[in-house]
């Protein structure tokens, strides 16, 4: 195993022991120590910019994304089926997905500022996307 490898390996599993913890500030503190190491590494990267979605949530008086799972894996698998849904939306493709989207966000308890982080992170028509969520939350078919 490269020493590399090994390297995210370990921060991968100070980040999931941290967060069994519940050692926010611990967690915050590993993100930021070197952010080019961090960002080398997509899943860390990924937790990076949620951060700032639970500093948001924090300051709203939410439950944090970080509240919300268990693992490293569990918070890269939501990130990732949450962009899944914001691309067919890009693609004009969610009409059959709809309800499912909407499950998603209701078992998942994702907040705004969790579905606008997502968002505005992925490489994605970020005007057409936010017209068409304003949209759907105007018209009731999105409730978050």
């Amino acid at each position: 195993m490269s020493e590399q490898v090994r390297w995210d390996l370990v921060l991968k599993e100070r980040f999931d022991q941290l967060l069994s913890g519940r050692q926010y500030d611990e967690i915050c503190t590993l993100l930021q120590t070197d952010k080019q190491i961090i960002d080398e590494i997509n899943d860390l990267a990924i937790a990076r910019v949620m951060l700032s979605v639970c500093d948001q949530e924090k300051e709203a008086g939410q439950q944090t994304v970080y509240d919300k799972v268990n693992s490293l894996e569990e918070l890269v698998r939501r990130y990732t089926i949450l962009m899944f849904y914001l691309r067919r939306f890009e693609f004009d493709i969610m009409d059959d997905s709809m309800a499912d989207f909407r499950q998603f966000l209701s078992m998942n308890h994702v907040s705004l500022q969790e579905l606008f982080a997502v968002m505005y992170c992925g490489n994605i028509d970020k005007e057409k996307v936010l017209r068409i969520i304003k949209d759907k939350m105007l018209s009731g078919e999105i409730v978050i």
